[in-house]
C-alpha cells in the first residue's frame, strides 16, 4: 500500500515536471514568433522568413503556429500545419493559455494561445508615429506534437512500475526470510515443548538460545512444567501411599484367610479371626470412603445441595461420633454462644468438614486439652474456629498439615487413620467456595479457620465480575 502510494505521487511529480518543461519550451517559442510581428499603418505583418525556425517549414512537421488578427482573420501561418484549421478562440492579454487538440489528420499536439500587441515599426525605428492610428492586437497559436513527450512519460511510468515491482518482490523475500529467521527459535521451542511427556517433566528450557521476546514465553513454560511435575509427584505418592494403605489389610485379610484354612480353629478362634476380618474390612472401607470425598472435591460440576444449618447443631452432630475416643483422652468440647449463627450451604459437605476438624481434635490433641470452637458472621462470609494445644506440631509443620498421607510421625500411626483427613476437608471447603487455614497463635493454640461464603458473595465468585 505504501509502496503504491508512493508510485503514485512520484508519477504525479514527474508528469507534472515533463508537462511544465513541455509548456515552458513551447511559449518561449510562442514568444519568439511574436517578436517577429510587426504593426504599421494599421496592418500587422510578420518578418517570419522560414530559416531562422526551419521546424515550421517541414510538411507534417512536428510543430506548427497560426497568426491571426483580433477579429480572427488569419494572417500567417506554418507549412508544417497544412491545411487544417485550428480554432481561434480568444484568450486575455495578461495570460497565456495551454491546450491539447488532436488534428484531423490524427496528430496530437499541445497548443499555447497568446494575445499580444505587435511593436510599431516606426518606434523600433526611433521615428514618432505618425497620426493616432489605433494599436492592433493579434492572436498567434504556437502547438508542438505530444507523441515524445507521452513516450517520455510512458518510459518513466513503465520504469517506476518496474521499481515498484522489483521493490515488492524484494521487500516480500526479505520479509519472508526476515519471518522464518525470526520464527526459527520458536520454531525450536515448539519441537522442545511437543518432546515433553510424562516421564520428563524434569527438563527445563534454556532461555540463552532465545530472543528477548521469547524469555518470558520460556519461562512460564518451565513455571507450567514445575508445576506439573509437582502435581505428577503428588499423584505419584499419591497413589503410592494409597496402594501402601490398602494393601496392609489386604495382607492381614489374607494371613487370616490362610491361618483358618490351614489350622483347624477353635469357636473363639473363629471368633477373633472374624474381628480380625471385620477390623481390617473397616480399615479399607474408612480409606474408601476417603478416596470417594477426593474423588467428590475434585469434581466441580457435583452438584451441591444448599440448606439451613444452624452451626451449634452441626458442630456437636460431628463432634458426637469421636465423643468416647476424646472422652477416653480426657478431651473435652467448649463451644461459645457465637455458635448459635446459621449458614446455608451443603449439609453433607459441611458434616465431612467438621467431622475431619472434630476428629483430628479428639485423636491428637494433647490428653486433658480443651477443643474450642466458636463462630463468627462477617459482611461477606461466616467464619469458624476450631482451637486446641498444639502438641508436638511446630510452626514447620503447618504447610503439611494439608498434605494427603502426611504424618508427624509415621512410626506410631495406628493404622486406623490414612493421613488424609485435612486434605480431604480442605478439598471440599474449595468446593463450598471457601478457605480452611491453619496457624499457630499465642496460646500456644493450633487453630483452623473454617470460611465459608454467603450465599450471595458465592453467587458472584461463581458468575465472575460483570
Amino acid at each position: 500500500m505504501m509502496l503504491g502510494a508512493m508510485g503514485v505521487f512520484i508519477q504525479w511529480r514527474l508528469v507534472r515536471q515533463l508537462t511544465a518543461e513541455f509548456d515552458g519550451s513551447l511559449l518561449e517559442e510562442g514568444q519568439a514568433l511574436a517578436a517577429l510581428a510587426e504593426q504599421d499603418n494599421g496592418s500587422i505583418t510578420t518578418d517570419f522568413s522560414g530559416e531562422s525556425m526551419p521546424q515550421f517549414e517541414r510538411t507534417r512537421g512536428a510543430e506548427v503556429f497560426v497568426l491571426a488578427s483580433s477579429d480572427g482573420h488569419e494572417l500567417a501561418r506554418s507549412r508544417s500545419l497544412g491545411d487544417t484549421s485550428l480554432p481561434l478562440g480568444g484568450t486575455s492579454m495578461d495570460l497565456p493559455q495551454f491546450s491539447h487538440s488532436t488534428l484531423p489528420d490524427g496528430r496530437s499536439f499541445r497548443f499555447v494561445r497568446i494575445r499580444f500587441t505587435p511593436r510599431n515599426e516606426e518606434e523600433t525605428e526611433g521615428r514618432k508615429p505618425a497620426g493616432s492610428s489605433p494599436r492592433l492586437e493579434a492572436l498567434l497559436i504556437v502547438g508542438r506534437d505530444e507523441d515524445p513527450l507521452s513516450a517520455t512519460l510512458s518510459e518513466l511510468r513503465a520504469a517506476l512500475l518496474s521499481a515498484i515491482a522489483a521493490a515488492v518482490v524484494c521487500l516480500a523475500a526479505t520479509v519472508y526470510w526476515s519471518v522464518r529467521r525470526g520464527l526459527r527459535p520458536l520454531h525450536a521451542l515448539g519441537r522442545e515443548v511437543s518432546a515433553v511427556d510424562a516421564h520428563s517433566l524434569s527438563i527445563r528450557f534454556s532461555t540463552r538460545h532465545f530472543p528477548s521476546e521469547l524469555g518470558p514465553i520460556a519461562a512460564s513454560l518451565d513455571r507450567l512444567l514445575e508445576r506439573l511435575q509437582s502435581a505428577f509427584d503428588r499423584e505419584r505418592r499419591f497413589s503410592a501411599n494409597a496402594a501402601h494403605e490398602f494393601r496392609t489389610p489386604l495382607s492381614e485379610l489374607r494371613a487370616v484367610a490362610e491361618v483358618s484354612l490351614a489350622v483347624p480353629a477353635t469357636e473363639s478362634e473363629q471368633t477373633q479371626a472374624w474381628r480380625d476380618v471385620l477390623t481390617a474390612t473397616n480399615r479399607m472401607e474408612s480409606l474408601a470412603a476417603c478416596l470417594l470425598h477426593i474423588t467428590r472435591s475434585e469434581n466441580p460440576i457435583a452438584a451441591i445441595e444448599r440448606k439451613q444449618l444452624l452451626a451449634s447443631e452441626a458442630i456437636s452432630a460431628a463432634w458426637r461420633p469421636f465423643a468416647g475416643r476424646a472422652a477416653l483422652r480426657g478431651v473435652h468440647i467448649s463451644t461459645e454462644a457465637s455458635c448459635g449463627v446459621s449458614i446455608e450451604t451443603d449439609p453433607s459437605l459441611f458434616r465431612a468438614i467438621a467431622d475431619n476438624l472434630c476428629g483430628n481434635a479428639a485423636e491428637y490433641a494433647p490428653s486433658g486439652s480443651t477443643f474450642e470452637v466458636s463462630a463468627e458472621q462477617r459482611a461477606d462470609c461466616v467464619s469458624f474456629f476450631f482451637s486446641n494445644p498444639p502438641g508436638a506440631i511446630v510452626e514447620s509443620d503447618i504447610p503439611h498439615l494439608f498434605e494427603k498421607f502426611w504424618r508427624k510421625d509415621a512410626a506410631l500411626h495406628d493404622g486406623a487413620h490414612h493421613g488424609m483427613g485435612l486434605a480431604i476437608a480442605t478439598d471440599l471447603t474449595g468446593l463450598l467456595g471457601g478457605s480452611l487455614v491453619a496457624r499457630l497463635i499465642p496460646g500456644p493454640l493450633l487453630q483452623f479457620t473454617l470460611s465459608l461464603p454467603l450465599p450471595g458473595r458465592l453467587q458472584n465468585q461463581i458468575n465472575g465480575p460483570a
